[in-house]
């Protein structure tokens, strides 16, 4: 099942086969045993023992149980005001609840660790990258109630990919014993990392928590994805994307969003051929449209143009290699 509620089922996979399983004997023996015990008839002999006298201690708890809740339930329908009392405070109690408590549907946990992601502007060198991660290993080290990270340059944990100009932190905080304070809690000891880290010119970098439940995603938080139905260009999904960024950025909750999109990649091509100098040509912004809508053509074309240029060969006698082969 994909999706969150796969998710959700992948975790709780064993503890639901398990219930099922638990309630199939169930099923199939004890409640047929027990209805077999109460649909007995009565004995008039009065029994002894240790399980006879166990038994009777809980029957007569169990009807003062019963006869307390009996009168309960008759004082608050003969006493409706008192009734309503008691409505109007348990009201109460569950709102407060519900503002202490978390109210997203998966809330952030302290999992003692937390996660940092690195980009730098497009065409960035491995270098460059390097450089700028030992800036901010400098600010990391200062950092209170962090115990330790680990750097890997070349490679975003939100895309998955491998590019220079990005880098991924693996920051491992301090024991849970040693953070009791609510400043070393990991929501605000991200908050402040993130607060310093904003202050970096070189690169784009964000500290974030992991999800609550592992495979729903990358990081915490909601992930957008924005789709061009209508075909058109890469230029033109860019443009809404960056529309829709701005409109999300203008709520206070939302505004370290950040697109994975990239239009285009600074390039430099040289051409050269035996006895010329090399040409150089840079590739600009249009370079992968270009691209894009060259091989959208390539899929659009027809397989049966290809064929006569398949049979040209095989006429000639040459050997036409299969699939595979």
């Amino acid at each position: 099942m994909a999706g969150i509620t796969g998710s959700l089922y992948r975790q709780f996979a064993l503890t639901i086969a398990f219930s099922v399983l638990l309630s199939a004997f169930n099923a199939l023996t004890l409640s047929p045993a027990l209805g077999a015990l109460l649909l007995r008839p009565k004995s008039t002999r009065t029994s002894r023992g240790p399980l006879a006298r166990f038994f009777a201690l809980f029957n007569a708890g169990f009807a003062r149980v019963q006869n307390g809740y009996t009168r309960t339930c008759d004082l608050l329908i003969r006493k409706v005001a008192l009734g309503i009392l008691i409505l109007v405070g348990f009201t109460v109690l569950a709102g407060g609840l519900g503002k202490v408590v978390p109210q997203s549907f998966l809330p952030d946990e302290d999992q003692g660790y937390f996660l940092m992601n690195v980009q730098l502007p497009p065409a960035a060198s491995l270098e460059r990258t390097s450089k700028a991660m030992r800036q901010i290993d400098e600010i990391l080290k200062n950092e209170p109630g962090l115990h330790y990270f680990n750097a890997i340059a070349g490679f975003s944990i939100l895309s998955q990919t491998i590019s220079s100009r990005n880098g991924l932190y693996f920051c491992q905080l301090k024991p849970f014993g040693e953070r009791r304070t609510a400043a070393l809690q990991s929501a605000a000891i991200v908050a402040d990392v993130n607060r310093k880290l904003s202050a970096l010119p070189e690169a784009q970098v964000f500290a974030f928590l992991p999800p609550a439940i592992p495979g729903i995603g990358q990081a915490s938080g909601l992930d957008f994805f924005v789709q061009d139905r209508s075909g058109k260009t890469v230029n033109y999904l860019w443009d809404n994307t960056q529309k829709f960024l701005a409109a999300v950025k203008k709520r206070p909750r939302d505004r370290r969003r950040q697109p994975r999109l990239q239009p285009c990649e600074p390039a430099v091509i040289r051409r050269g051929r035996q006895g010329q100098g090399a040409q150089t040509r840079r590739c600009g912004p249009g370079c992968v449209q270009r691209i894009a809508d060259s091989a959208w053509r390539l899929l659009r074309r027809p397989v049966q143009s290809l064929r006569p240029r398949v049979e040209s060969i095989r006429g000639s006698g040459a050997a036409v290699p299969r699939p595979g082969a």
